[in-house]
């Protein structure tokens, strides 16, 4: 693999996270969810040059998957964003879904995951495990290796 494993997995549940209207994008996920799908999600404290560099590198991953592309949704948690991202946005980025903080406890990332300090791509199973993480030192040929072999491999998704 070129991205970086989350060694152990981490529940999407420990990041609360919710949709635009309020729903835990935790049950979204799981054996018992019959259209579960994969998910790169984008998430960054402060969305700079290098927070949307990595917003263009899932869109265009995603689409470079082909007939694998539906097996992967795209979403983001960004902390703050730019006045010229945020009007573009509905252009650019409109299959991507904006996510927000849920109420409660802050999120708890995964191991070398600080959305604080730098974008990363966390790349989120079927059953809602964080399992792999990418930042721009990988190229999209980097995770659309990693991608397409595990759209091979896995069943479910």
């Amino acid at each position: 693999n070129n991205g970086e494993l989350i060694q152990p997995v981490a529940p999407v549940a420990d990041l609360h996270l919710e949709t635009s209207t309020g729903t835990p994008l935790a049950e979204r996920f799981g054996p018992e969810q019959g259209n579960a799908e994969w998910m790169m999600l984008v998430v960054s404290a402060d969305c700079a040059e290098s927070c949307e560099q990595l917003l263009y590198l899932a869109r265009q991953v995603n689409i470079a998957l082909g007939k694998n592309a539906d097996r992967m949704t795209r979403a983001a948690w960004l902390g703050s964003v730019p006045a010229s991202l945020e009007s573009r946005w509905s252009d650019e980025y409109s299959t991507m879904e904006r996510l927000q903080l849920g109420d409660g406890p802050a999120p708890a990332w995964p191991a070398g995951i600080q959305p604080q300090q730098e974008p990363r791509i966390l790349l989120v199973d079927p059953f809602g495990n964080v399992m792999m993480h990418y930042g721009n030192e990988h190229t999209g040929k980097d995770m659309l290796k990693d991608l397409k072999h595990l759209m091979k491999l896995s069943q479910i998704g």
